[in-house]
This record gives C-alpha cells, structure tokens and sequence, in this order.
C-alpha cells in the first residue's frame, strides 16, 4: 500500500491508516486512554486517519492448534477475528495497548497474537516441507509499522512490552516505539503525565516510520 505524499498539515486528507488495539477486558480503562491519547495524536498530523478495535467486546476464540491454516493460509474459526484480519492487513500502522496481567500480556492480547498465526502458517509449513509445494497467495503483515503501550500499577511492564515487540519481529512489523504508563484504578494513568506523553510520542512516532519507510520504496 503506497502513500503518494506526507506533509503534517492540518488541512491535508489523511493518507495513513493507523488502527489502535485495545487488549483489555474493560471498557474506558486506562489502556483504552492511552490508545485514544496515541491515535489522537497520529490524526493530529494530519497525515493519519485512525480506528479504535476494542478487544473485551470481541468473541476471538483461542487458537485450536489444527494446522488447517498451514495448507489453506487462512483460520478456520469463524468469529470477530475474521473481521479484525481485513483490519490488520489494509492498516499502515499498528498500535497494541495492553494492561500487565500477571507479569505479560492479558489473555486478550495473547489470543489475538496466537489467532495471527495463519497470516505467516504457510510459509513456516513450507520451510518444514509440511506445506503446499508452492506459496499461497495471500497477505501479511511484512513491512507494517508498529507501535506499543502498557500500563501498569507498579511492575511486569518489560515483559509485556518484550511479548508485543517479538510479536512484531516475528511478522516483520517495523516497531517505532513504546510507552509506558503507571495507574492503579480506572482513569488514574490521566495523573500520569509522563505516561501520557509516551504515549503521544507512540502516535506521533508511528506515522514518522511510516513515512520513513514510504521515502525508501
């Protein structure tokens, strides 16, 4: 997908698309701030248009292990994950926001990782000679920007940070940046004004690799 031009001007049509992932169970939490607070900023160079995708209100089934996406590249399961493919692979920017369960990812994050998993299947089954003899055609993620951002209320932000990135690295997603913030109830990561700031930084930095990117093409 080829971006014509970029200039950050208020007054030009967006030309990028950024999408925000919000993997926590709870709707109007801290993750979801900050993901609004990062895709506010990508729109505000006027360079971007954004979509919010919020995960608790989702039904994604867990990954099932069946190996059917590694002959036909494509998941089986036929829930919302369906249509949250479309959204990934038409998207120039990615950016995935998570709250530290237990030192990582939730549960909604991780599900959404391993459900992506038939977007790379078929190559990996052809490498191991499991596969079709041939590529299937289809489209990935390869050369997609990213971006990352965890709150937490005092520790385990490195690691879920660490699980994202090589999320990122194993589909050849380019990360641009992470921000972290720090919040204990709903709505505290707003006194966290260094958080916030990461997070706008995220946004800002997204639509910047992006274009970089765009300029070596």
């Amino acid at each position: 997908m080829r971006l014509k031009k970029y200039l950050i001007n208020l007054d030009m049509n967006p030309i990028m698309k950024i999408i925000g992932i919000v993997c926590s169970p709870r709707e109007g939490g801290n993750t979801e701030i900050l993901v609004r607070h990062a895709l506010e900023s990508a729109r505000e160079t006027g360079a971007a248009e954004t979509e919010l995708i919020h995960l608790g209100n989702k039904h994604i089934n867990p990954c099932k292990g069946c190996d059917a996406c590694e002959r036909t590249g494509k998941c089986c399961q036929k829930d919302d994950m369906q249509d949250i493919y479309g959204k990934l692979i038409s998207a120039h920017g990615i950016i995935i926001g998570t709250p530290v369960y237990f030192w990582g990812v939730t549960a909604q994050a991780k599900t959404l990782m391993d459900r992506t998993y038939c977007l790379v299947a078929h190559h990996r089954a052809m490498v191991r000679g499991s596969g079709p003899s041939h590529p299937l055609p289809q489209e990935d993620l390869r050369g997609k920007v990213g971006g990352i951002i965890t709150v937490t209320r005092r520790a385990g932000a490195t690691p879920a940070v660490s699980q994202v990135s090589d999320f990122f690295r194993i589909h050849r997603i380019v990360e641009a940046g992470a921000g972290i913030a720090y919040a204990g109830e709903k709505g505290d990561v707003r006194m966290d004004e260094q958080g916030m700031r990461e997070s706008q930084l995220v946004g800002r930095s997204v639509v910047r690799m992006i274009h970089k990117l765009e300029q070596r093409r």
